[in-house]
């Protein structure tokens, strides 16, 4: 059986197929200029040369605008963090840091002890609410650094994230 993962964000498209040895059969990368039924049409396009009709294979998408094909196709979702962070932790367990710079937003994944950092865990002890910069990185990072210093506990830095 192949598994598919197609990863659909703000401004790129990307896709891969895996035999069932987990060995790469076909993988793509594009810009897709919001035109995300071409992109995918392409793709599916090209995966014929691949995978034939009557093979079986699962399908998962992820990515910003991946949840909304995943709905409106009822296709599987998986959130973006979880699939990175579960390849990594299978493919690389030597990994300790993820960092994934997209179009529109950017991620820090940190693994310890073959665990994702669990920041919703710390969210739901906090107490108290801070502002934190929804607009730009570098405007959170900053808004996150100030409430460090400030010696805000992690619980309530995590709930305001």
């Amino acid at each position: 059986m192949y598994r598919i993962g197609l990863d659909v964000g703000s401004t790129t498209a990307k896709i891969v197929v895996l035999d069932e040895q987990g060995n790469v059969k076909y993988t793509s990368y594009r810009r897709h200029q919001a035109n995300v039924p071409a992109a995918i049409e392409a793709f599916l396009s090209e995966l014929a040369a691949t995978i034939q009709p009557s093979d079986n294979f699962t399908l998962s998408i992820t990515g910003s605008v991946g949840l909304g094909v995943a709905e409106r196709y009822g296709i599987n979702f998986v959130q973006e963090v979880v699939a990175a962070a579960e390849f990594t932790k299978t493919v690389h367990p030597d990994v300790s840091t993820i960092i994934d710079i997209g179009g529109e937003d950017a991620k820090i994944v940190y693994i310890k002890d073959g665990k994702v950092t669990d920041l919703d865990g710390l969210a739901q002890r906090s107490t108290t609410l801070y502002p934190i910069a929804s607009r730009c990185g570098v405007f959170s990072k900053t808004d996150i650094q100030n409430l460090i210093a400030r010696n805000v506990p992690k619980t309530d830095i995590a709930a305001s994230i």
